[in-house]
């Protein structure tokens, strides 16, 4: 096929071939196939070279590239100063979508991209901000955890002499273990047409990254929840305000054994701490902490995700059934996956005090 239209006749065989392209594919119920989007595009292609050099040749222009900015007068007057040889934009010069008897495709010098351009999902989520194991296969998980310690006072007794015969301190400590059942995140999206799922290059991997994300907002919900049902202490308030209250809440983790490596914040309010003038915030802020923000939190959290809290995850897996609608042509599509979020220290998160108010 030449690469250029080399008259009237060419180009309107080529367009009349494009529509017949489209034609048919609307009377097949259908979209196009990509070698079918394929051939359409070089014909609109070609058609829109062809009528960009017949304009600029009606204006009496010789060895013009392309042509276009303010349109065809900004071309007129170029040519009118005796210009021959310029290159200009063409998005305003282009030939007007060609349109069948009937008017039913302006598509004949449309071009057709491809994919297909997702929603906006807000995706702030704070599941990935925690250690993760892999659970594939498991319907369980099973946690030692140490529920409790007995340690002598100050010391007192640990340090001797090591000549003494006296009975050397006991140290006693508790160990629970605990089960947990993995949860199932799973959605399905049905009915859809094969002749879709055959003609619409990327329908497949769209609906599958749409599915995604629902799992994903599932599993942030999930983790939420976990944490908040632990019921995290309330810092003291000892802080004037939220940047203040962070440090004070660190050192109440750190008294605890724990080093808090991580803020959550509501959006709201982790925006007003950015555009808080730099003379109005304590000056060691952050304190070493991250900052990160949660919509699904009223409250701030301060945690130290080293000791906190592990995701389990299983396996994502992707399904198609094409026979439960084999009567209808259409074909199921299924996404699921296992996870548990285990709360493994409920010491490993405060709530920060005056947060959320």
């Amino acid at each position: 096929m030449e690469d250029r239209y080399k008259s009237q006749h060419d180009f309107e065989a080529g367009q009349t071939a494009a529509r017949a392209i489209l034609a048919n594919a609307k009377a097949e119920g259908r979209s196009l196939t990509g070698v079918e989007r394929a051939k359409c595009n070089l014909h609109i292609t070609k058609g829109e070279a062809f009528q960009t050099r017949q304009r600029a040749e009606n204006l009496g222009g010789r060895g013009i590239e392309s042509a276009n900015g303010s349109g065809w007068k900004a071309v007129a007057e170029r040519l009118s100063k005796g210009e021959r040889d310029f290159s200009v934009p063409m998005s305003d010069v282009l030939g007007k979508a060609v349109s069948d008897a009937n008017g039913a495709f302006e598509a004949a010098t449309l071009r057709v991209e491809d994919g297909i351009t997702q929603l906006p999902l807000d995706q702030r989520y704070i599941f990935n901000l925690f250690p993760q194991r892999d659970a594939t296969g498991a319907l369980h998980v099973s946690d030692f955890r140490q529920s409790a310690r007995s340690l002598p006072e100050s010391g007192t007794g640990v340090e001797r002499d090591p000549l003494s015969t006296a009975e050397k301190q006991e140290l006693d400590v508790a160990i629970d273990l605990a089960s947990e059942d993995m949860r199932q995140l799973a959605v399905v999206i049905k009915d859809i047409p094969n002749a879709l799922i055959e003609n619409v290059e990327g329908l497949t991997a769209f609906l599958n990254a749409e599915m995604e994300r629902q799992i994903n907002a599932a599993l942030d919900a999930h983790v939420v929840a976990a944490i908040l049902a632990s019921t995290p202490d309330v810092s003291a308030g000892s802080g004037a305000s939220v940047a203040e209250e962070l440090r004070f809440a660190k050192a109440e983790l750190a008294a605890k054994g724990l080093r808090a490596n991580i803020a959550i914040l509501p959006p709201a309010e982790l925006a007003a701490l950015d555009v808080m003038p730099a003379i109005e915030k304590p000056g060691a802020f952050p304190y070493g902490l991250a900052l990160a923000e949660s919509p699904a939190l009223d409250a701030g959290l301060l945690a130290d995700t080293g000791v906190a809290g592990v995701l389990y995850r299983g396996q994502m897996r992707f399904a198609a059934n094409p026979y439960t609608g084999f009567s209808k042509n259409t074909t199921d599509l299924r996404l699921e996956c296992e996870a548990l979020f285990i709360v493994r220290n409920e010491d490993g998160f405060m709530e920060i005090a005056g947060s959320g108010s």
